[in-house]
């Protein structure tokens, strides 16, 4: 490598220049780790590294070592848990690329050189969020790795340096209760201390908690839109508020402007988007000028998602119905089996069984297969216990560690020069919820996330856990059949690379087939305005370092 560049767009990212050593650190804990770098400055910088990596928390590391001004060694470092990025790419002229905005990263990067992966339009079918980028130049550090490059020898070395060891789930319901109110509270508070924080409110159980432990007088924000479907959300926010006695603000959208608001976030993410619902967060931080936000994601991944609920309450039954047993019957095989519940139902399509149809079963079970190979180089889990609880463990696990939406909101953040950060990716809060046993963690009877119900209803009594919440969702077929989506493909045209016996399933969209059309949708439209794009341009407020190497 001749050169070495760093674009940081991160507001928070601390930087600490100690002699010849340049650290970069981010965190919902940053000042503490930046205290903790100084006091240590004096150590080798292994220990410095190691200190830093215990300590941080949703965190990011970078370490440049100088010599005459030139670059000695580059060291970079992602938590397990850690939903801020580090991109990197070697460019054609020797310069080796560093970013935390994947936009940032394809601004210095021409479109000849954009070789898009071949698994990438598959994986975007298949999974919500892919642990790799679309483009096979640009590179993604994984959670738990380090990147090394040395002048010496001109290489770059990456490997899984942080793993996580999931606590055996042995505490009954209300002895977890206790231990997640004490690590929510602790994160919480080191996330809002010093800072003006705003709280992305939906309404839910897990946003409302949230606001619970913020200081008193914390504003909330609130995004919607005029769709008759999503009405029901927006009073859900407002009741919450009320409950709470939070200043909430409400940032509404129309439907129809509901495309050109999806081509916006694509042009500012530049990845391909993973829900539909992800335009009005983008609008909601545009629009503000508020800096910094909590949120309550990643909170189902751990106490309380869908899928798992999903599972406990078709294995108490003694009578199921089709949907059950099925259910069931993929309980019964081996957690790491293709088939089986674990691997065949978290963070995964909803149309698994039509993509296997339009991308091939084989080539599909192998993506899958792959995936998990990739989650469990990160994990130390012994996988003995009974199927149920072997499957929501390894569900768990990869829910945890695949669900990106903090990233992703976070990227869509740095457009405007802002950051969020979620309570629940605390080490300590999440070994607190995995020491209860997982069966009793999503649903307890007939009631689904217990711990999260219990805690909020004890916290804020008037609120009523029993009421349905819709996930914030969009109504997604009727946005493909008559809605902002109808015409979308006569606009973009349908990708090449989708086989042509497959195109009638996006001409005549169904609910059972409507994921699959969006998915293919932002595809579309990521391709033209991203892929191809020879104008992206760098975020504003980017802050930037160049060194020879």
């Amino acid at each position: 490598m001749k050169k070495i560049h760093l674009f940081i767009s991160n507001p928070d990212t601390q930087i600490a220049t100690i002699g010849q050593n340049v650290w970069m650190i981010s965190g919902w804990n940053v000042l503490r780790m930046k205290r903790l770098l100084l006091k240590t400055a004096r150590c080798s910088e292994v220990i410095i590294r190691r200190q830093l990596i215990e300590a941080g928390e949703d965190a990011t590391i970078i370490h440049i070592r100088l010599a005459n001004s030139c670059v000695e060694t580059v060291w970079a470092f992602r938590s397990i848990f850690s939903q801020s990025e580090i991109y990197y790419a070697s460019t054609a002229n020797g310069e080796l690329l560093i970013c935390d905005s994947f936009r940032n990263m394809l601004s210095q990067i021409a479109v000849k050189d954009r070789a898009e992966r071949s698994d990438s339009f598959a994986d975007h079918l298949l999974f919500p969020y892919t642990y790799e980028t679309p483009f096979a130049g640009i590179n993604r550090l994984g959670k738990g790795e380090s990147l090394q490059f040395s002048k010496k020898t001109n290489r770059i070395d990456r490997k899984v340096a942080d793993t996580f060891a999931p606590a055996s789930g042995t505490l009954a319901v209300e002895e977890g209760i206790k231990l997640v109110d004490q690590e929510l509270q602790a994160a919480v508070e080191e996330i809002s201390a010093g800072k003006n924080v705003v709280n992305l409110l939906s309404g839910g159980a897990d946003s409302t908690l949230i606001h619970t432990y913020l200081p008193q007088g914390t504003p909330a924000c609130s995004a919607g839109i005029d769709s008759p479907e999503f009405r029901f959300e927006i009073d859900y926010a407002k009741n919450a508020a009320s409950l709470l006695g939070a200043d909430q603000r409400l940032f509404m959208t129309k439907e129809t402007e509901y495309l050109s608001n999806l081509e916006e976030t694509v042009d500012a993410l530049c990845f391909i988007p993973n829900t539909l619902q992800i335009p009005l967060f983008y609008l909601l931080f545009k629009q503000t000028a508020d800096v910094r936000f909590v949120c309550g994601t990643l909170a189902g991944e751990l106490l309380g998602s869908k899928t798992a609920e999903q599972a406990v309450l078709a294995a108490a039954k003694h009578e199921r119905t089709d949907v059950e047993r099925q259910v069931y019957e993929e309980l019964m095989r081996p957690p790491d089996d293709i088939n089986g519940y674990a691997l065949a139902r978290f963070v995964v399509s909803t149309d698994l069984q039509l993509i296997k149809q339009v991308i091939g079963k084989e080539y599909a079970e192998q993506r899958l297969r792959k995936r998990w190979q990739h989650v469990m180089k990160r994990v130390n889990w012994s996988g003995k216990a009974d199927p149920l609880t072997k499957h929501l463990e390894a569900g768990s696990i990869i829910a945890f560690l695949c669900d990106d939406t903090l990233s992703n909101w976070r990227q869509l953040a740095y457009a405007n020069g802002q950051t969020i950060y979620s309570p629940f990716v605390s080490s300590r809060l999440v070994q607190a919820a995995f020491s209860v046993a997982p069966q009793l963690r999503y649903a307890y009877g007939t009631a689904t996330k217990p711990l999260i119900k219990k805690l909020l209803k004890s916290r804020l009594p008037q609120y009523d856990v029993t009421l349905p919440k819709g996930g914030s969702g969009l109504p997604r077929t009727r946005y493909c059949r008559s809605g902002p989506l109808k015409n979308i493909f006569q606009q973009y045209g349908i990708p090449p690379i989708l086989d042509k016996s497959s195109e009638w399933i996006l001409l005549e969209p169904a609910w059972e087939t409507s994921h699959f059309v969006t998915a293919v949708a932002t595809y579309a439209i990521w391709k033209e305005r991203v892929a191809t794009n020879p104008d992206i341009r760098m975020l504003p407020g980017t802050r930037q370092w160049k060194w020879e190497a």
